[in-house]
């Protein structure tokens, strides 16, 4: 059965309608992506014409910014989920001591072992510079399904401007 408002909606009962043709050659590959078992994302650079700049990003893009993403949100600052995130940017205006580095390693490798499930956490290393009041974060990770190795690197004073 077909019950149709005026020639713009058509509401189908029973059976699934087909799915939109692509509209363009970027979604063609975005969606192909997702036939294939890719990890799915975007990314968009900032500039003068931003409409032109999205693009699929590859799967090694797509893991960084999510680990990044898990490592560099609050704990409670999703409503909805407020466990998502890490400790280490609680950590930002604490000393720069011993203790402080210890915490941002543990905090790291519980968040990316809780959230990031397609990635292996080996290792975090913390590097502290009192003189500039910086925290060197770099962390190594393995991405599953490649077996790639993956060297993320931060550092908490960028998190600070942002």
């Amino acid at each position: 059965m077909m019950v149709s408002f005026g020639t713009t909606y058509t509401i189908h009962l029973g059976a699934t309608p087909a799915p939109p043709p692509p509209i363009n050659r970027q979604l063609q590959a975005y969606q192909s992506r997702a036939v294939t078992g890719d990890y799915i994302g975007m990314a968009l650079d900032f500039g003068p014409n931003i409409p032109q700049h999205i693009y699929p990003k590859p799967d090694k893009d797509i893991l960084r910014s999510s680990v990044l993403f898990i490592l560099l949100t609050r704990l409670r600052e999703r409503v909805m989920l407020p466990e998502f995130g890490s400790e280490i940017p609680a950590t930002v205006f604490e000393p720069n001591d011993e203790a402080q580095m210890v915490l941002i390693q543990e905090s790291t490798r519980e968040a990316i072992q809780i959230w990031e499930d397609r990635v292996e956490y080996l290792t975090c290393d913390v590097y502290s510079d009192p003189n500039n009041n910086v925290i060197q974060v770099l962390v190594e990770v393995r991405d599953k399904r490649s077996n790639e190795v993956e060297l993320l690197q931060f550092d908490l004073r960028a998190f600070i401007s942002q």
